[in-house]
């Protein structure tokens, strides 16, 4: 099963390798953890909202070498791989057979390249903490003794703890799961020995987060520790009405045939029970699902690559319907294919991406002339690749150029913006047609001084957008 896991990995994943565009987000990541080797410090020097642990965990992948693009991608199919033999070993805990276990992961890994998971996304690694505490909580839930429990749900609650450092949206597996050990403790050993056995497991999800913490309250950073992963997120206004039909109408098509699946197999276990009697496991699954659910919903931005979580309980929770002989095998290499033509498998050139990307990193570093670069619009690998200075934290280029971000950042977009351009960067890479809702008040006053101290190097395509480079004209 591990050996066929293995392979559909890389035949899944491995068209992509190399592609220094995948992800606008994957590759910001690991230009942080690169930056962060130089002394930059997350939420002060370079701001995001994603937790500390996240960066840490790219800024340790730097560590492999090269420019650290085929080997994020390669850390990630590792965490893909590892996520899809611990759901197939959660689905023989559930009693059923060893092909639908498999049959399990396999989806899990199909289901990763249909959401955009296909890279770095921070869903790609946490989801193998969270299933590998999902198996520790099965167990804790079978010891037959108080240390056995204890044991293995210190363990469960500290990878949801280290889940939480790479997604905060983590906690609610974290809380649920946490909830479960509680339960079992209070059962089986009385309400002290829950109340004592809840606050050590608490304090496990937690402690990665504390540490952080405290690490910036040492450092003099606290306040704005605080403000980037806990009170900016939300500040940002919610999504319409018209992006949250068309992102949950993406996202429910593309899961479609798997909830079928899950809601099929949902039907037969009321109907006929599992193999094995294994009830609880499954109900376990189908809480796991809900709590899962209700995180995602409860976010309300609904990006695609956000339903990443939702894939390991609902390829757990469709497992019993796969091993139903014929119309199991079936449904597998249906759900497959569905997943396939979605994203256009395997019609990927990541030849073509890193073409497109050199010639713009090029174009960006020819004209720099010792300046720094501002990215207003553009791809964060260019950004990455020219090894630029930066005149601002807000390194991402859609922080200040996109208006779901103007009330979120804790400064005004406009007057960072001013403040940027009083530097005169060297180059200032925009683009014509903005990805989303433009700050349409900052792209007014950019190509305002563009038009006045800026010209035009040339305009240049990457995958569906093309960027424009222009250089600083000499001052007369």
């Amino acid at each position: 099963m591990a050996i066929v896991l293995l392979v559909a990995t890389l035949v899944l994943r491995a068209p992509r390798f190399g592609d220094p565009n995948l992800h606008v987000d994957e590759i910001f990541y690991l230009q942080v953890g690169d930056l962060m080797w130089n002394g930059a410090l997350p939420f002060v020097d370079v701001w995001d909202r994603k937790p500390i642990g996240l960066f840490l965990l790219f800024g340790a992948i730097r560590l492999l070498g090269g420019d650290g693009i085929v080997q994020y991608q390669l850390v990630a199919s590792g965490f893909a791989f590892g996520t899809a033999i611990v759901v197939a070993q959660l689905a023989r805990r559930m009693g059923v057979s060893n092909l639908a276990a498999g049959a399990a992961g396999f989806i899990y890994l199909t289901g990763l390249a249909a959401l955009g998971g296909y890279g770095g996304q921070s869903p790609v690694f946490y989801n193998l903490f969270v299933a590998g505490a999902a198996l520790l909580t099965l167990r804790a839930l079978d010891a037959p003794d108080r240390g056995g429990l204890t044991s293995a749900g210190v363990l469960a609650m500290a990878l949801c703890g280290i889940a939480i450092q790479i997604k905060y949206t983590a906690v609610f597996e974290g809380c649920f799961f946490g909830a479960l050990l509680a339960w079992r403790a209070w059962r089986a050993f009385g309400l002290a020995a829950a109340v004592r056995a809840a606050a050590l497991f608490a304090l496990c999800g937690i402690g990665p987060t504390g540490a952080a913490a405290a690490y910036y309250a040492a450092v003099g950073e606290l306040q704005a520790f605080w403000f980037a992963n806990f009170v900016s997120i939300g500040l940002r206004p919610p999504a319409t009405p018209d992006q949250v039909h068309v992102r949950l109408t993406r996202i429910g098509l593309t899961l479609l045939p798997l909830l079928v699946c899950t809601v099929v197999a949902f039907a037969a276990v009321r109907w006929e029970g599992l193999r094995g009697g294994k009830l609880g496991t499954y109900h376990l699954v189908l809480g796991w699902l809900a709590v899962a659910l209700g995180g995602f919903f409860l976010l309300g931005t609904y990006y695609w690559h956000y339903a990443l979580p939702l894939l390991v309980p609902l390829s757990l929770a469709a497992a019993p319907f796969f091993e139903r002989s014929l119309i199991g095998p079936a449904s597998v290499l249906l759900v497959a294919f569905w997943n396939a033509v979605l994203i256009g498998y395997p019609d990927e050139r990541p030849s073509t991406s890193r073409q497109q990307i050199a010639e713009l990193t090029s174009a960006v570093s020819q004209n720099l002339n010792g300046r720094c670069l501002f990215m207003f619009d553009g791809p964060p690998a260019v950004d990455y690749l020219s090894g630029a200075c930066h005149l601002t934290p807000y390194v991402f280029p859609y922080h200040l150029s996109l208006a779901v971000e103007e009330t979120g950042l804790g400064v005004d977009p406009l007057t960072e913006l001013r403040r940027i351009l009083l530097a005169r960067p060297g180059v200032i890479v925009s683009s014509s047609v903005p990805v989303m809702d433009p700050n349409r008040s900052a792209r007014a006053f950019l190509y305002a001084v563009l038009a006045r101290d800026y010209r035009l190097v040339g305009s240049y395509p990457a995958k569906r957008r093309h960027y424009q480079v222009y250089a600083l004209r000499p001052k007369r």
